[in-house]
């Protein structure tokens, strides 16, 4: 079902709504994780849960289906949200995000030191 604010006059009887949502914090800090499958912290899990529990609570309303990446910084969130709602989740290896080659898992503070000039085009 589309999701939009109560007084919004938008035919949607032919239209397909996506939202995406991003995932929290992960355990390893900031760096380029890419398909380093790192968990998320409890504060991921608190940012997950606050902005889907915002977005029910302002349409009334949750998803039709989930679509997750299988990084289980997506998936594992996904998989939850998706039995609280009794709502169908899929994981789709599309999703995930790119390898990140020699950066993965390293931060811009160290490449910065190691290959800033291919960082800034970056």
């Amino acid at each position: 079902m589309p999701m939009f604010p109560k007084n919004c006059n938008v035919d949607v009887s032919n239209n397909t709504i996506i939202d995406l949502l991003r995932h929290g914090e992960t355990k390893g800090g900031t760096c380029f994780r890419g398909s380093t499958n790192d968990s998320l912290t409890t504060l991921g899990w608190t940012q997950l849960r606050y902005a889907t529990d915002k977005h029910i609570d302002k349409y009334e309303t949750a998803w039709d289906r989930i679509i997750t990446s299988p990084l289980c910084r997506c998936a594992d969130f996904a998989q939850s949200l998706g039995e609280k709602y009794a709502i169908p989740v899929t994981c789709d290896k599309r999703l995930q995000e790119m390898h990140f080659g020699e950066w993965e898992g390293h931060t811009v503070d160290e490449l910065m030191k190691t290959d800033a000039d291919a960082l800034s085009r970056f």
